[in-house]
């Protein structure tokens, strides 16, 4: 295979030819082992081949994700969608406006000793802005006040 006169020429150092052989046949080993856990691991194909199957799933994963935000995009314009139906639906509907000067917990001894004249003190100071709840939930703060003799409540902020 070799000529080892030839390398002693070239290289100071020489070997026999069964100790080349066993080198060349380690070398082919560790080759052929290589080639295995690259082929386990997906490296083993060429340049070419690697990069098509690399631009194919890229262009599959940005077909998923333009479908997915496509998909979401929908869905957004079709909740907008329901969300102005909603609020025109509920525009012609009649609101209750309650106004809540303020509130206290007693006890119901205290609920059935109550007569004509008593009071009931409030969580709220005389003075202090009144809660203007629609529906329910608030809405804004007012202060009370007097028009043509009704009870009113002027806005002060609106939550």
């Amino acid at each position: 295979m070799f000529d080892n006169k030839s390398m002693a020429n070239e290289n100071p150092v020489s070997i026999s030819e069964a100790e080349l052989n066993s080198v060349l046949n380690s070398i082919k080993d560790v080759n052929t082992k290589n080639i295995h856990e690259d082929y386990k691991l997906g490296v083993g194909i060429s340049q070419a081949e690697l990069e098509k199957v690399l631009k194919s799933s890229s262009s599959h994963e940005n077909a998923k994700k333009t479908e997915k935000m496509e998909r979401e995009e929908k869905i957004a314009l079709r909740n907008a969608h329901a969300a102005e139906v909603m609020e025109k639906a509920n525009a012609k509907l009649p609101k209750t406006v309650s106004v809540v000067y303020g509130t206290t917990r007693k006890e119901s001894a205290f609920i059935s000793g109550l007569k004509q004249g008593d009071s009931i003190e409030l969580d709220r100071l005389y003075g202090q802005p009144a809660e203007i709840l629609v529906n329910g939930t608030l809405f804004a703060h007012g202060m009370l006040e007097e028009n043509n003799g009704h009870a009113c409540v002027k806005i002060i902020d609106i939550v």
